[in-house]
């Protein structure tokens, strides 16, 4: 697909710092996190914005698990947070083998209800990032650690592979899933083009991984085979959220 058959559209804008877009399919609504402040938005799909939920603290990463509850990062409260239909949040895990997290950042979920999550708070300019898992029975273990600012993560779509990305790195680092939930060795999958910052992603249909990279204000495309192959700009950065898809006719 070349680069001009997407389409970007604006679907909304005037946030602070919007975080953590997640879709929920049954309803067509967006859900979106402000960064700088407590509120948790939801878009309609015609463009109307409102206030889902507060946040404990104020999140990041989101997604939306099976069961329709959206899960969120909450950086500043240092946990997973769960809210239901109404907008009412749990805490759900706030720290591991009894040492608190710095401040998950971003999360998905496999198949079986298991939860991926980066922990980077204060890893900037230090290697003390880590990588967890929440398993579906509620225990949480810790599966990378010496990360520098552990951003994105996304499963491959046979849920073989975890993929992180390592912002002021500016690259995507990989480990192959063990049969028993721990991990292989770390490998990088792709150093990216400068300026640096890979932020959220996630996989398509076809196994290319989209890269949100915050320090080129841009939507990178990098094949299975770890290829950066098309970039698409993505607007003015955390204040307007953008839709791509296929322009009619390709």
């Amino acid at each position: 697909m070349a680069q001009q058959d997407v389409v970007l559209t604006k679907l909304a804008e005037g946030f602070q710092f919007c975080e953590g877009p997640a879709y929920e399919r049954s309803t067509g609504y967006l859900y979106v996190v402000n960064c700088q402040s407590d509120n948790i938005h939801r878009i309609s799909p015609d463009g109307k914005v409102e206030v889902f939920a507060k946040a404990p603290g104020s999140g990041n990463g989101s997604t939306f698990a099976k069961d329709g509850t959206l899960w969120v990062c909450d950086h500043k409260r240092r946990a997973i947070v769960r809210f239901d239909r109404r907008g009412r949040a749990e805490i759900i895990a706030e720290e591991c083998d009894g040492k608190p997290f710095m401040g998950p950042n971003d999360l998905c979920f496999d198949s079986k209800g298991n939860l991926y999550f980066t922990d980077p708070a204060g890893s900037w300019d230090r290697p003390i990032g880590c990588v967890y898992r929440r398993n579906a029975d509620g225990k949480v273990q810790k599966l990378a650690e010496g990360l520098q600012f552990p951003n994105g993560i996304a499963l491959s779509r046979d849920e073989k592979w975890l993929y992180v990305a390592e912002s002021p790195r500016n690259r995507v680092l990989r480990w192959q899933i063990r049969s028993d939930g721990t991990l292989g060795e770390m490998e990088v999958f792709v150093n990216l083009p400068p300026p640096g910052g890979p932020d959220g992603m996630r996989f398509d249909s076809r196994g290319n991984l989209w890269i949100a990279q915050f320090g080129s204000g841009k939507v990178l495309v990098v094949s299975p085979d770890g290829k950066v192959w098309r970039s698409y700009p993505a607007g003015n950065g955390g204040w307007t959220l953008w839709r791509s898809e296929p322009r009619k006719g390709c």
